[in-house]
C-alpha cells in the first residue's frame, strides 16, 4: 500500500488511527533570472542549472513544461534551482489519467532538438545530478526516474537509464556517453520521465502529491570523458533567509514599536564551491532596495576549499525598513557573490522580495506539503499556531493556504478559532473567538485566501489561531518544510493539547488592523438587536436595557473603515442600507457603549 505522507509508525499502514499527517504538494519559488535566446536546433554545449525565476523550464532548451522549476523542494545541491518531478503538472494539478493504487507515468522534461552530427565522436557525454525525496515525499522502489534518448534515424525513443525509488537527501551525479550512430545525428533529443504510484482510496482525504525527484546541472557537450564531473562554479544554493526575530514577515506598525528597542533583521545564506580546488569569494554582498534607495552591506571575503558548502549567518544586520506609506514597507533583498576567476554567473545572485504590511508570518510563502489531523475520532480535533504580537491590535482575519488533494477529497468546512495562552501551561487556553461554518477556499498554487473575522476584538502578547474540524476528513493547510526555526504548532484530538512532532511552519497568518483604521476601539458593552439579519434595504435597530441620551452611531465595514454616521436619540431606529455593498457591517457608538453586527444582501 502506497503511503503519501511522512510518518514512520506501524499504524500508518492501516490509516485509521488519529494522528497528525504530512501530505505532499508541489510548489514553486522565485529564484535568480537567466535569459537565453530561443532557436529551433540547439548547438553544443547544452547546459541548464535551473537557476531562473520562471516556474516553467527555459523554452530555449526544453520543448515541454510539465515539471516545476523551484528553489524550495530539494535539499540544497550544486546550485539554486531544480526541476521537480512528481504527480502533478506545473500548475499543481493532478494528471487526469492518475488513479488510486495505479502505477503510471506523470511528469516529462524533453529537450529541444540538439545537433549531435559528429560521426564517430567518442567524447560526447550527458551528465546530470538527481535527488529523490528532498523535502517532499520519497519515491518507493516501484517508482522510478527514467532517461530516454531519441534517434532521428529510427524516429524512436529508447530508455537509456532508470533509477528505482528510495529515500535520500543527497544529490548524486550520473554521466552517460553518447556514441551510437543512431543518436549522433542532427535532431537528437533526450527526456526525463518519472513513474509514480498514488495511495489507497481507503481514506481518500490523505492522498496527496507524491514520489518526488529533483534534477540539476544538466550538461551535454563534446570533448568530455567519464571523469569530467567537476564544475568551476561557485553558486548560491538557497534564497536569502531575511527575517525579524522568528518572523519572515510582520506588520509594519508593529515593527516600528520594536524599532525603538534596536530591532535588527537577521540574514542566512547558503552557497557552495563546486570546484575541486580552493576558490576565493572576493566579496559577498547584500543589496537591499526600498523606495529606489539601494543599501549595500559588505559581508566579507572567504576562501572555500573544494566542494565546501558555506552557511553564512548574521543575526544583527544594520538595516532599518524604509516605509512606502504609514502602514507598509517593501524591500528587495539581493545577495551577490564576486569570484576570483571564471564562473557561471546565473547562480551568483539570489533575490527575495517582501512587503511588511498587516500580517505575521513564520513561513516563506511556499508549501512543500500539506499538514492536518486525520483518522477515526478526529471529527472535533483542533489545530493551533502560536503567535506573539509586539503591539496590542485588532485581529481582522486570517490568511490561509490550503493545498489540494487527489480528487479534492479533503474536508469542506472548518470552525475558525482564536485562543489566549494558558498562563500555567503555555498552551492554548480560553477560546476568545470562533466562527462556524467556514468553507475552505482554494486559489492557485501558493496563493493565500483571506478569511475575515465577523466581530471586532483585540489580541495582545501571546495568542493562538487555528480551527476545529467538523468532519473526519483532513483539512490540508500548507506547510513550509524548509523553514525550521521554531515549532509553534499544536493539535488537540482528545481534549489535551500536544506540540506537533513535525518541523516546518504552517501557511497560516494572523492579519492585524496595523494602523489601517485608527478609529477602532474595543467593543464589549451592550449588544444591539438588529433585524432582519441578513437584510436587503432596511435594518431595524433596538437597544435593550439602556438609559438613553443622544449619541452618535457609526457603521464600519469588514476592514474597519467607517462608511456612515448618524445621530440617535431613542431605543429604536431604522437604518437605510440600500446603497451598501453586500457584506458584513459593524455598528457602535462613539462612546463605545453599544455595538452590533448585521449582514447586507441583495437577494
Amino acid at each position: 500500500m502506497k503511503s503519501c505522507f511522512l510518518i514512520l509508525l506501524i499504524f500508518v499502514v492501516f490509516r485509521a488511527n488519529a494522528q497528525e499527517l504530512i501530505i505532499y504538494n508541489a510548489t514553486q519559488n522565485n529564484i535568480t533570472t537567466s535569459s537565453k535566446n530561443s532557436k529551433s536546433i540547439i548547438e553544443l554545449p547544452f547546459f541548464d542549472d535551473f537557476s531562473y525565476k520562471a516556474s516553467n523550464p527555459d523554452t530555449a532548451l526544453w520543448s515541454d513544461n510539465y515539471v516545476t522549476i523551484n528553489a524550495n523542494l530539494a535539499k540544497p545541491g550544486p546550485s539554486i534551482g531544480v526541476a521537480t518531478f512528481d504527480a502533478v503538472n506545473a500548475s499543481g494539478k493532478f494528471y487526469n489519467h492518475l488513479d488510486y493504487n495505479k502505477k503510471t507515468h506523470a511528469d516529462t522534461l524533453t529537450s529541444k532538438p540538439v545537433n549531435l552530427n559528429f560521426p564517430a565522436d567518442t567524447t560526447i557525454y550527458l551528465s546530470f545530478f538527481f535527488q529523490p525525496q528532498g523535502y517532499a515525499d520519497k519515491p518507493e522502489a516501484e517508482d522510478s526516474l527514467l532517461l530516454d534518448f531519441f534517434s532521428p534515424l529510427t524516429g524512436q525513443w529508447e530508455n537509456i537509464w532508470a533509477m528505482p525509488g528510495f529515500a535520500d537527501n543527497i544529490f548524486k551525479q550520473v554521466i552517460i556517453p553518447i556514441r551510437e550512430t543512431r543518436f549522433l545525428q542532427n535532431g537528437f533529443q533526450f527526456r526525463f520521465r518519472n513513474k509514480i504510484s498514488l495511495g489507497s482510496s481507503i481514506i481518500p482525504s490523505i492522498v496527496g502529491n507524491c514520489d518526488f525527484w529533483h534534477i540539476d546541472y544538466v550538461y551535454l557537450n563534446k570533448n568530455r570523458n567519464y571523469k569530467d564531473t567537476i564544475y568551476r562554479d561557485l553558486a548560491f544554493q538557497t534564497i536569502p533567509d531575511f527575517r525579524f526575530g522568528n518572523y519572515q514577515n510582520m506588520p509594519y506598525q508593529h515593527y516600528l514599536i520594536k524599532l525603538t528597542e534596536g530591532f535588527s533583521p537577521s540574514l542566512q545564506l547558503n552557497y557552495r564551491n563546486n570546484d575541486s580546488r580552493i576558490r576565493l569569494v572576493e566579496s559577498l554582498n547584500l543589496v537591499i532596495n526600498s523606495q529606489t534607495i539601494n543599501t549595500k552591506i559588505e559581508l566579507g571575503s572567504y576562501n572555500l576549499t573544494g566542494f565546501q558548502e558555506e552557511n553564512y549567518f548574521n543575526s544583527t544586520l544594520n538595516y532599518t525598513l524604509i516605509a512606502q506609506s504609514p502602514t507598509s514597507a517593501s524591500i528587495q533583498v539581493t545577495a551577490e557573490i564576486v569570484t576570483d576567476t571564471y564562473d557561471l554567473n546565473t547562480n551568483n545572485s539570489v533575490t527575495t522580495q517582501k512587503t511588511y504590511s498587516d500580517f505575521y508570518a513564520y513561513d516563506d510563502g511556499t508549501a512543500e506539503a500539506g499538514y492536518g489531523i486525520a483518522g477515526e475520532g478526529t471529527q472535533q480535533a483542533m489545530l493551533a499556531c502560536k503567535f506573539f504580537t509586539y503591539k496590542q491590535d485588532y485581529l481582522t482575519g486570517f490568511y490561509i493556504y490550503f493545498n489540494e488533494t487527489f480528487k479534492n477529497a479533503q474536508s469542506d468546512f472548518i470552525r475558525l478559532m482564536v485562543w489566549n495562552q494558558n498562563p500555567e501551561t503555555g498552551l492554548p487556553g480560553e477560546v476568545v473567538y470562533k466562527k462556524d461554518g467556514v468553507q475552505i477556499k482554494k486559489d492557485s498554487l501558493n496563493q493565500f485566501c483571506f478569511y475575515p473575522t465577523d466581530s471586532l476584538f483585540t489580541v495582545s502578547d501571546t495568542f493562538f489561531i487555528g480551527w476545529q474540524k467538523t468532519s473526519v476528513d483532513i483539512a490540508h493547510v500548507g506547510i513550509d518544510l524548509n523553514t525550521e526555526n521554531i515549532n509553534v504548532k499544536y493539535y488537540n484530538i482528545n481534549g489535551a493539547w500536544i506540540k506537533s512532532q513535525f518541523p516546518g511552519q504552517l501557511l497560516l497568518r494572523p492579519v492585524m488592523n496595523a494602523g489601517k483604521a485608527t478609529n477602532l476601539l474595543p467593543v464589549k458593552t451592550v449588544i444591539a438587536n438588529l433585524y432582519p439579519n441578513p437584510a436587503k434595504n432596511l435594518v431595524y435597530l433596538q437597544i435593550p436595557d439602556y438609559d438613553f441620551t443622544t449619541y452618535q452611531l457609526e457603521i464600519f465595514d469588514i476592514n474597519g473603515h467607517k462608511i456612515s454616521e448618524t445621530t440617535i436619540s431613542g431605543p429604536q431606529t431604522t437604518i437605510n442600507i440600500s446603497g451598501f455593498p453586500d457584506g458584513i457591517y459593524f455598528i457602535r457608538t462613539k462612546q463605545n457603549e453599544i455595538n452590533g453586527k448585521f449582514i447586507k444582501i441583495s437577494n
